[in-house]
């Protein structure tokens, strides 16, 4: 593939772009379509209760991609809990059921140029629906990149300082070592005080997220986290039975689980 010299404003197309490289996108095109993953809210018995008739909304294309990649949107704010949560950042992650590799590539914050007003509708339209939902304003805007989405998930700082918590600490690449949850937020710069520091606190801490995800094994149980967090801190319209079976088609092959962070 050609090196990527497209303009960084065209993030869509960088994009798409960077996951070609990236996850080697080598399957031959057909004319099927990937199947969306459905609504999962959590229900008395901790069960996702997927409805085939109900796509993702934010499942749209206007790019080429591999049939049979899954992309996954996962958006982090500030605080859901909160009457008026604040955008921290959003991340596409794709990869290839079966295969071993995973591309994490950041939308949000965007880099200096890159078409600030979709950008900016980002942080402007985001809000969360009385359901604990994003709102359809908010979705409309992440649409307008043109990703092929199968689903996505909603956190917050609290579900990212669990989730740090639970792979044991992350390194965030600046000689202070493995750190925890709560030691990882404190580094974490937000979009509205400064944008490229956003950038590279979250490239810093989901580079260090990726390099413990590699660690971890097939018979690893993530769903009491997922459950846990749920609804306070995490909502997802993925449903967790799909998902826990592209985890296993993930990590139980011959190859060694490889996710790398993309930052345009």
């Amino acid at each position: 593939m050609k090196a990527v010299v497209i303009l960084l404003s065209i993030l869509a197309i960088i994009a798409c772009l960077a996951f070609g490289f990236y996850l080697g996108n080598s399957t031959a095109p057909t004319n099927s379509t990937p199947t969306p993953l459905q609504s999962s809210r959590p229900t008395q018995t901790g069960q996702g209760a997927p409805n085939p008739q109900t796509p993702s909304p934010l499942r749209v294309s206007t790019l080429p991609s591999n049939p049979d990649q899954h992309n996954l949107v996962f958006i982090q704010a500030d605080n859901l809990t909160n009457a008026t949560p604040r955008l921290e950042s959003i991340w596409l992650v794709g990869y290839l059921p079966g295969s071993a590799r995973v591309t994490v590539i950041l939308v949000y914050p965007a880099p200096p140029g890159a078409n600030s007003p979709k950008a900016n509708a980002l942080s402007n339209t985001f809000n969360i629906t009385n359901d604990g939902k994003p709102s359809e304003a908010f979705l409309t805007a992440v649409q307008t990149y043109g990703f092929q989405v199968n689903g996505y998930f909603l956190s917050d700082n609290q579900g990212t300082a669990q989730l740090v918590n639970w792979l044991g600490g992350v390194d965030m690449g600046d000689d202070q070592g493995i750190q925890n949850g709560p030691a990882v937020l404190t580094r974490l710069t937000p979009p509205w005080q400064d944008l490229q520091a956003s950038r590279l606190s979250q490239q810093k801490l989901t580079e260090g997220i990726c390099a413990r995800l590699n660690q971890l094994s097939i018979e690893t149980n993530w769903l009491p986290l997922v459950m846990g967090l749920m609804p306070d801190h995490l909502y997802t319209d993925l449903s967790l039975e799909l998902a826990g079976k592209d985890w296993k088609q993930l990590t139980s092959g011959p190859d060694k689980l490889s996710c790398k962070v993309a930052v345009p």
